[in-house]
């Protein structure tokens, strides 16, 4: 009968070292794992209160106008009706017509085209279009575009001659911007 007690000491150490031990040095590593998580949880907390503390900042000191007109610099989402409404007013404003504008999907040229950029903060759309006219009257058109409250990246500018007088047709390739959300 004395060997029973040695049997049951001998056999909770076996089972202490064998399952409690490991699983304590595991316990240990989720705590520290967990204090280092509510840590980034109260630094996100920190960051959310700024960026509202900002965000209000900002309401308070920038006026409906130049908000309207951040907006119309760089959008919040695509609108590929206001943008083709914009080209053509800024053509209508020299007596010129739109045509062929296009908004097609794929590589460089092409419209449609939503490329998320390096940094994820926005996107890109591509618009072609073309109209015939002047050399003055492009390069009319040409700084109106860049007066334009948009951003714009005039990527491509074809020039085709037409042999009859001073004018010609002017296809362009534009990209422009919005924020993702």
């Amino acid at each position: 009968m004395k060997l029973t007690p040695s049997i049951f000491l001998i056999l909770s150490l076996a089972i202490y070292f064998v399952l409690i031990s490991p699983e304590q040095g595991n316990i240990k590593v989720l705590e520290v794992e967990k204090q280092s998580l509510e840590a980034d949880n109260q630094k996100a907390k920190e960051y959310q209160v700024k960026k509202n503390d900002l965000i209000k900042q900002f309401r308070d000191n920038v006026s409906t106008s130049q908000e309207d007109r951040l907006e119309q610099f760089l959008p919040d989402s695509v609108d590929n009706v206001r943008l083709l409404i914009d080209m053509d007013a800024i053509a209508e404003e020299l007596g010129l017509s739109i045509g062929n504008a296009a908004f097609n999907s794929g590589g460089e040229g092409d419209s449609n085209r939503t490329d998320t950029s390096d940094e994820g903060l926005y996107e890109t759309i591509t618009l072609s279009f073309s109209f015939v006219a002047s050399y003055e009257d492009f390069k009319s058109f040409l700084v109106l575009l860049q007066q334009s409250l948009r951003l714009i990246d005039v990527t491509k500018i074809t020039i085709q001659t037409s042999g009859v007088g001073d004018v010609s047709t002017y296809s362009f390739v534009i990209n422009t911007y919005w924020l993702k959300r």
